[in-house]
C-alpha cells in the first residue's frame, strides 16, 4: 500500500473562489427575489382595494436602480436584505394638533 503521488491542480484554488462568489451572488438573488415576491403580497391587494402605492422598493440605503410606471416608482436599493411598499390610505389621517389648521376649537 504506497501513497499515491500528488497531483498538482494549479488552478484548483480559484475554481472554489469562482465557486464561492457565485454561490454568494446566487444567495444574495434568491433572497431579493423572495423578498420582492413578498412585497407583491403587499402590493397586489391594496391595488386592488384602491389605496395609491406611491414606492414599491427592495432593499434599503441608496436607490440603485428606479422606474416609474403609473403612479408607482419600482426600485432597488443598496441592501437587499428587505423592502416596503408606501401606501396612502392605509392609516386614518392624524388629527390635527391645537393651534393647526382644521384642529377643534375649545369650547368656551
Amino acid at each position: 500500500m504506497g501513497s499515491r503521488p500528488r497531483v498538482e491542480d494549479p488552478g484548483g484554488w480559484r475554481m472554489s473562489t469562482v465557486l464561492f462568489i457565485l454561490g454568494v451572488v446566487f444567495m444574495v438573488l434568491a433572497i431579493g427575489v423572495s423578498i420582492a415576491l413578498h412585497e407583491v403580497g403587499h402590493l397586489v391587494p391594496a391595488k386592488l382595494f384602491g389605496l395609491r402605492v406611491p414606492q414599491y422598493m427592495i432593499g434599503f440605503g441608496k436607490t440603485l436602480f428606479s422606474f416609474k410606471r403609473g403612479e408607482t416608482q419600482y426600485g432597488i436599493k443598496m441592501l437587499p436584505l428587505g423592502g416596503y411598499i408606501s401606501m396612502v390610505g392605509m392609516y386614518p389621517p392624524r388629527p390635527a394638533a391645537e393651534g393647526e389648521a382644521g384642529a377643534p376649537r375649545k369650547k368656551p
